[in-house]
C-alpha cells in the first residue's frame, strides 16, 4: 500500500508538470533535455526520472529515458487514461491532512479547501471529466428522457458546481439545441470551462459564471438544474444551532 501511494505521487508530479507529455513529444531524452522541454528545474527532474524509472513509468537506455507502458497510460489524452487515479490520490492526501486538523477544531471551510494547493484545483475538472464524461454521453443522456425533451425546445440546463464544464459540454455534444449555464465558486474553473467550451464550438450555447449553489438567481427559467459530484457541498441541514454535518 505504501509503495502504491508513493508511485501515484510520482505519477501526479509527472502529470501536472507535463513531464509525461513532454517525454512523449521528445520520444527519448535525458533528464536535462526533458527538464528544458517541460520548463522545469533540471535537478528536480533528474530525481523525478530516477523515481519514475523505479516505479516503471519510464524505460531507460543509458542516460536517456522514454515512456514505459504505465507512463504512457498517465497521459491525460490517452485512451482510458489513468491520470484520474493519480489526481484523486493526491487530492485524497490533501483532504486527509486537512480533515485531521479540522476534526480538532470543528471548523468547516467547505469547498475552499479545494483551492489551497495550486496544482490540485486545475486538475479536478479534468479528473472528473475523464472519469464520467463518456459514461454520461453514452449511457445516461440517451436513457433519461428529460434531456431529449429539453433539447427539443432549446431549453436551459444549469449546472451547479460546474468545475471545468465537462457535464454541459458532454450534454452539448449529444443535444444540439440545449443551452447551458455553469456556476462555480472558483475563477480557475470558470476560466477553464469557458476556454474549453469555446474550443469545442459551444461558446454561443454554454456560458459559465461565478456563483454560489446556496444562493443564486437566473435571468430566465431553467428546465434542468443539475449537480455533479458536488452534492456534499449543500447537504448540511442549517438552522439556529448551525449545521448538523460537516462537508
Amino acid at each position: 500500500m505504501a509503495q502504491g501511494s508513493q508511485s501515484l505521487a510520482v505519477a501526479y508530479i509527472g502529470v501536472v508538470n507535463g513531464l509525461f507529455a513532454s517525454l512523449e513529444s521528445l520520444g527519448q531524452a535525458d533528464a536535462d533535455a526533458l527538464a528544458s522541454a517541460a520548463g522545469m528545474d533540471a535537478a528536480y527532474v533528474r530525481r523525478w526520472c530516477d523515481a519514475a524509472y523505479a516505479f516503471l513509468y519510464l524505460d531507460s537506455e543509458g542516460d536517456t529515458f522514454r515512456l514505459g507502458e504505465s507512463g504512457a497510460a498517465m497521459l491525460p489524452d490517452a485512451p482510458g487514461t489513468l491520470m484520474p487515479i493519480a489526481a484523486q490520490a493526491m487530492l485524497n492526501m490533501h483532504m486527509a491532512e486537512r480533515a485531521a486538523a479540522l476534526m480538532r477544531t470543528g471548523e468547516r471551510p467547505g469547498e475552499q479547501v479545494m483551492g489551497e494547493r495550486e496544482t490540485l484545483l486545475p486538475w479536478f475538472g479534468p479528473m472528473l471529466e475523464a472519469n464520467f464524461s463518456e459514461f454520461f454521453q453514452q449511457t445516461i443522456c440517451p436513457n433519461v428522457p428529460v434531456f431529449a425533451e429539453v433539447d427539443a425546445r432549446g431549453g436551459l440546463v444549469v449546472d451547479l458546481g460546474c468545475g471545468n464544464g465537462w457535464y454541459l459540454r458532454a450534454l452539448a455534444h449529444r443535444c444540439g439545441a440545449v443551452r447551458g449555464l455553469g456556476l462555480d465558486g472558483f475563477e480557475e474553473n470558470i476560466a477553464q470551462a469557458t476556454r474549453l467550451a469555446a474550443a469545442e464550438g459551444f461558446g454561443d450555447r454554454l456560458h459559465f459564471a461565478s456563483g454560489d449553489a446556496h444562493a443564486f438567481s437566473l435571468e430566465a427559467p431553467a428546465d434542468v438544474i443539475a449537480m455533479n459530484r458536488a452534492l456534499h457541498h449543500v447537504w448540511e441541514a442549517g438552522g439556529p444551532s448551525g449545521p448538523s454535518h460537516s462537508n
